[in-house]
């Protein structure tokens, strides 16, 4: 792909099994007696090199940067379907590195990774606001709870202190009523005792001036 360089590293083997070893002779010939085998290695590199541009055009940019066990897996698998009937075994299939050579393409990745962090921070923001939110739910539904709770246990002790007073007003008012008609009869005992008692006094006083003037008039007589 333009704008993007990969390296990576390629170990290989011979391929003992079955008839790997007379492939691979069949193959690279004299090649494989030198200490460094340059024909293999060239035709290698230029296999990976031909899988790793095919599978770089079929992935995303995100793919190429981020998930080389992908990449990399896709690689050796595919080669080593064509190695073996090489005679040869793909030891390793490294991808060390990934690198953006285009300027353009750098910013405009850039700019993806940008937009994907503000919307990433955005929805931190929305989640964090949500949270308080209905934190602000609860701790609003707690306090009206809290001041239902209140405002009934007012009422309850107001209604409380309100039916007390009443009983203590009407016991008050009882004792006062039976204190009052307590007087009211004593006085009207009082009264019809010294009534009678002026009548008495009268009706003595009566007597008395009725006997005097019969002990007067009788004297009156014999004179």
């Amino acid at each position: 792909m333009q704008g993007i360089e990969v390296t990576g590293m390629l170990i290989w083997s011979v391929y003992r099994n079955d008839s790997g070893p007379m492939d691979c002779y069949k193959f690279f010939g004299d090649d494989l007696k030198k200490a460094t085998p340059a024909v293999a290695n060239s035709k290698i590199e230029a296999m990976a090199v031909a899988i790793i541009r095919d599978r770089i055009a079929n992935l995303t940019i995100n793919d190429i940067l981020k998930n080389r066990g992908k990449l990399r897996g896709g690689v050796k698998e595919e080669m080593q379907k064509i190695l073996t009937g090489w005679g040869i075994w793909l030891e390793t299939c490294e991808i060390q590195d990934v690198k953006i050579s285009s300027r353009s393409l750098f910013s405009n990745l850039q700019t993806e990774f940008r937009e994907a962090e503000r919307l990433k921070a955005e929805k931190i923001a929305a989640d964090t606001q949500n949270t308080i939110n209905e934190e602000n739910l609860v701790r609003n539904s707690e306090f009206t709870k809290k001041q239902a709770e209140s405002d009934n246990k007012i009422k309850h002790d107001q209604l409380t202190r309100t039916t007390e007073f009443s009983m203590k007003k009407a016991e008050t008012e009882n004792v006062i009523r039976h204190e009052q008609m307590k007087r009211n009869l004593e006085f009207n005992r009082k009264e019809a005792e010294n009534a009678q008692a002026i009548k008495n006094e009268n009706l003595a006083r009566d007597t008395e001036f009725q006997r005097k003037k019969q002990e007067t008039d009788q004297q009156i007589r014999e004179e």
